[in-house]
């Protein structure tokens, strides 16, 4: 079940080029603290074959079937997470999970462009946001992701930023979840308040290009909600609500303006989750997110 509002939408669709791909490894080292780490690239064996975008107009009742038009070949690794700009292919292997990749669309060399933190880390627990100017993941341990960091890299001038730091709190497993569009960041996640003696859901954005963080909302989560699945667009954010059981349990949709400061219940049904925002559209899956 899908929920939409608003006017419009527009799909341009491109046609990118990439080769193929056989690892061969090359290492450096250093201590884990650190910006350099023990790491495999591959290198980019390219069989090129060069095709110019075209665009393509779908009716509204035809179904497209797209060939691909290239390969990138990752021999002996599994991709965990895949990415994509109008530049690069960025990804995660399971084998490596310290490591982002990516690759050239009109072919080249494929790059390591991320390194976890930590001697034990891993990238692949969500997917690496494309945002603007950034790159932005989570960067946690293989064993023990109460401890985390949202990192942000400018890949303009490679400086990198941290949103939003977790040294350990067993209440924030499994970690955040958080969205990105242009210079803002949005994310919700958990924590143990001491001096209220609960958890808290906490749901906050943070502009990369001023520094300044803002909280939308902190309340103790056990007897009012859950804030989870937040996604942002310009200067709204649509975010879905968890109700404990007191309160009929179930999921609802909400959207904040950023610019008044507002937020709006898109739904009260308690059958409305995981809500994605692009733009003026917003939709939704109508029923609670464990139900089909």
């Amino acid at each position: 079940w899908l929920n939409a509002c608003s006017t419009s939408i527009s799909t341009p669709l491109t046609s990118p080029t990439v080769g193929q791909v056989g690892p061969t490894t090359t290492t450096t080292s250093a201590k884990p603290t650190s910006q350099s780490f023990a790491t495999t690239t591959p290198t980019a064996l390219l069989q090129e074959t060069p095709v110019a975008p075209t665009p393509i107009m779908i009716p509204a009742s035809a179904t497209l079937s797209a060939a691909p038009i290239g390969a990138l070949q990752l021999k002996g690794q599994s991709a965990n997470w895949v990415s994509l700009d109008e530049s690069y292919l960025y990804w995660t292997v399971r084998e490596d999970p310290r490591h982002i990749f990516r690759y050239p669309l009109v072919g080249g060399q494929v790059e390591t462009i991320a390194i976890s933190r930590f001697a034990d880390g891993d990238l692949t627990t969500y997917q690496p946001i494309r945002s603007g100017s950034w790159l932005i993941f989570l960067d946690t341990h293989q064993r023990n992701n109460t401890a985390w960091l949202i990192r942000a890299l400018n890949l303009k001038d490679r400086t990198e930023q941290i949103v939003l730091e977790e040294l350990g709190d067993p209440t924030s497993w499994p970690g955040p979840d958080f969205d990105a569009d242009e210079d803002w960041v949005v994310w919700t996640r958990t924590g143990h308040n001491k001096s209220k003696n609960c958890d808290e859901t906490i749901l906050a954005v943070y502009n990369l290009k001023s520094g300044k963080k803002r909280e939308l909302e902190r309340i103790c989560a056990e007897h009012e909600h859950l804030w989870a699945f937040p996604h942002i667009s310009g200067h709204h954010i649509v975010v879905e609500q968890d109700l404990p059981d007191e309160k009929g349990k179930g999921n609802d949709t909400y959207l904040f303006d950023l610019t008044t400061g507002q937020h709006t219940a898109l739904t009260t049904n308690h059958e409305s989750s995981m809500p994605t925002i692009a733009g003026q559209w917003i939709v939704w899956k109508g029923l609670p997110r464990f139900e089909w």
